[in-house]
């Protein structure tokens, strides 16, 4: 699994930082462009649903400890958005640091 999540964190950064200004923008200005919000959640709502779907098979497979698919889901998510939105690579901490550490501390957390 830390595998996976690793390819996925770094798939997601991969593809957030190549459409950075674009997702600012829907940030900024999504209440002054009328259906642009609706455009700019259909990938992150797909992002969750094959994340969803994932931690379901694993769980089902018993590597996954009891839990509730969607949010965790929801919180690898938000975890990433997070960093992404506030730009992580400043100081010390390096994307890819955060990534690995990240991954293996959720890993952690979900393995029974």
């Amino acid at each position: 699994m830390q595998t996976d999540l690793l390819l996925i964190s770094r798939t997601y950064h991969e593809i957030m930082n190549r459409n950075r200004k674009m997702i600012m923008i829907s940030v900024k200005e999504a209440d002054n462009l009328p259906g642009f919000r609706e455009r700019t959640l259909k990938h992150p709502r797909q992002f969750i649903n094959i994340l969803t779907n994932y931690f379901t098979v694993m769980a089902g497979k018993g590597k996954l400890t009891d839990i509730i698919p969607e949010i965790q889901a929801y919180s690898f998510i938000s975890m990433n958005y997070g960093v992404f939105a506030n730009n992580l690579d400043i100081g010390t901490i390096s994307l890819e640091a955060f990534i690995k550490e990240s991954v293996q501390t959720f890993t952690r957390g979900l393995t029974p």
